[in-house]
């Protein structure tokens, strides 16, 4: 669905809120896109897998923390592609997404990560000025 600008454009600057975060805790998520431009990440110069999640259902959660959250909440998930970080990416395509890595590429795997389902735990990163929401940890689903 394409977000209609023109409502946007004409609210009052200072009623725009940012959306709330998902509180902490399991999810039920869905990859609904793989960016494989693997764009450069501006301070180090490495390149990044950009996996587009949606939080389709909260499982372990508070859930009076839920409130003014609509399902599905998207987000997004990157993964620094380094010889040092590529075990990462290759235990949440496996172990997350159960996509069976034997004889195929890293590469392969990657396309195959759309439209697969897990387990994502929500956390939240505090040492920013506001609280910032990412998956840390991935299960797969039962």
């Amino acid at each position: 669905m394409e977000t209609d600008v023109t409502n946007i454009l004409n609210r009052p600057a200072n009623s725009i809120e940012p959306p709330k975060n998902a509180p902490p805790g399991w999810y039920v998520c869905r990859v609904i896109d793989v960016d494989t431009s693997f764009r450069r990440l501006t301070k180090t110069g490495n390149k990044q897998v950009i996996f587009s999640i949606a939080l389709e259902s909260p499982q372990e959660v508070d859930t009076s923390a839920l409130e003014g959250i609509d399902f599905p909440l998207k987000m997004q998930m990157y993964q620094v592609l380094t010889d040092a970080s590529a075990y990462r990416l290759r235990e949440f395509l496996e172990k997350g997404l159960q996509i069976n890595m034997s004889d195929i590429t890293l590469g392969d795997a990657i396309q195959q990560a759309r439209g697969r389902m897990f387990r994502g735990h929500v956390i939240h990163d505090l040492t920013r000025e506001k609280p910032f929401a990412s998956i840390g940890e991935v299960a797969p689903l039962d």
